[in-house]
Order: structure tokens, then C-alpha cells, then sequence
């Protein structure tokens, strides 16, 4: 049975898919139009953006240990293809394409924050186990010598 996605991945999903069509849209218009629109600097940006938001979509559909990363580079990748689009103020095609872009980058910033929190939270919670109040003691009473889960990292934070 797939386990449920966040409201921020299946987001991310469906940015990554919606701007990898703009982008493959934006290409064709761009061929067409030619001069500066074709520069192969620009299509080449656009490529790489479609490329990079299909691979991120796919690793989120398929629940890859890796889609953060992916969706990192997503981004990164959206970020520089909106400044190319940018550069053709006067062209709907391609502002819509820039704006897609933002969003998607936007979308992919949010995935990896909330799916990192999340994360951040589910380790917290099982590497600070509550005391076993069976025994009255907690586990700093303890004094064996024994260092807990985390004491080193908590030590090495400390000034």
C-alpha cells in the first residue's frame, strides 16, 4: 500500500509536472520565434529545466530516499531558467514560463523544508524516549558512565 504523501510533496509533484510542460512549450515557441529567443544558451536552459523538474516529479512519485536532493537542484535549475525567461519581458510564452518557473522552485523550497521538519521531528521524538517511570529513575539519573543517544552532538553544540 504507497503511504500518503504530504499536502507539500503532492504540490511539488504537480508544479514540477506543470513546469516541465511550459518549459517543452516554451522551447517550441522559442524554435519558432527564432533570433535571441533561440539562442542555444536559452533552449538549452529551458532543456535542462524541463529534464530536471520531470526527474524530480518522478523521484517524489516514486518515494526515492533521494527526491530531496533532486528537488534541491529543481530549485536551483528553476531559479536560473526564470532569469533567462525574464529576459523576454515582452513575450506571454515566456513570462508565463518565468512565473511557472518561480512557482516551482518555490514549491520544491517548500517540499524539502516541511519534509526535513518532519523528519527533524520524528527523530527527536525517538531519540528522546520518555523516562521509564516503572523504576522512579529517568536516564540521567544513571551514573554508569554511559553516554545516551545524542550526548555527543548536544556536547559538541555547547560553547
Amino acid at each position: 500500500m504507497p503511504k500518503t504523501r504530504s499536502a507539500d510533496m503532492q504540490r511539488a509533484i504537480d508544479r514540477c509536472e506543470s513546469c516541465r510542460e511550459v518549459c517543452l512549450q516554451a522551447v517550441a515557441h522559442c524554435l519558432q520565434r527564432g533570433g535571441s529567443h533561440a539562442a542555444p544558451n536559452h533552449i538549452t536552459t529551458l532543456l535542462d529545466c524541463a529534464d530536471m523538474c520531470g526527474i524530480s516529479a518522478n523521484f517524489m512519485l516514486r518515494d526515492s530516499a533521494l527526491h530531496l536532493r533532486t528537488c534541491e537542484a529543481c530549485a536551483l535549475v528553476c531559479d536560473v531558467c526564470a532569469k533567462t525567461c525574464e529576459t523576454f519581458p515582452d513575450d506571454e510564452v515566456m513570462r508565463r514560463c518565468g512565473e511557472e518557473c518561480r512557482r516551482c522552485a518555490d514549491s520544491c523550497r517548500a517540499m524539502v523544508r516541511s519534509t526535513v521538519q518532519n523528519w527533524l521531528r520524528t527523530v527527536n521524538s525517538t531519540d528522546n524516549p520518555q523516562p521509564e517511570a516503572e523504576h522512579g529513575h529517568t536516564s540521567s539519573d544513571r551514573n554508569d558512565g554511559l553516554a545516551e543517544p545524542g550526548d555527543a552532538a548536544r556536547a559538541s553544540d555547547r560553547p
